[in-house]
């Protein structure tokens, strides 16, 4: 039998999932972690980037994959509580308009001067667009197994 754990995503409109999974790769702070089923209890903030959540062998699709943009994460007790600021799918994501913001943020960026709160939020925001675009990329990410 193939160990899992309960994986809930909360966003601010409510529970976006709550669903069994094998494995669980979270875009933190301080860089990707993996959680696994026996993760030691972890807590963290949450960065922008890449969540991919993995599903026993028997179901269909394996895994999904979305964009979180900050939060935080807790795992305990065979939990795993994802608090999101910002949940995306790739049925979220019209390339068109992303293409056109990551263009206006590039350019943004080149105007601002570092330590601007404007350059921050500029930056954060280009995190997320670039992970949309990994989203619906070929981007297969690493795979995770249990």
């Amino acid at each position: 039998m193939v160990e899992k754990f309960l994986t809930r995503i909360i966003t601010p409109a409510g529970i976006a999932r709550e669903e069994e999974v094998v494995a669980a790769i979270l875009p933190t702070s301080m860089g990707e972690i993996d959680v696994l089923p026996g993760h030691a209890s972890y807590t963290a903030s949450l960065g922008t980037g890449i969540l991919e959540i993995e599903f026993a062998p028997s179901k269909s699709p394996k895994s999904e994959r979305f964009v979180i943009a900050g939060g935080f994460c807790n795992f305990s007790d065979g939990v795993l509580t994802i608090l999101a600021g910002s949940l995306y799918t790739k049925e979220d994501v019209d390339p068109a308009t992303y293409a056109s913001e990551k263009a206006n943020l590039q350019y943004a960026l080149g105007q601002l001067e570092p330590g601007d709160p404007a350059r921050e939020r500029a930056e954060e925001d280009l995190k997320k667009i670039e992970a949309l675009s990994r989203l619906l990329g070929d981007y297969k990410g690493r795979q995770i197994t249990a």
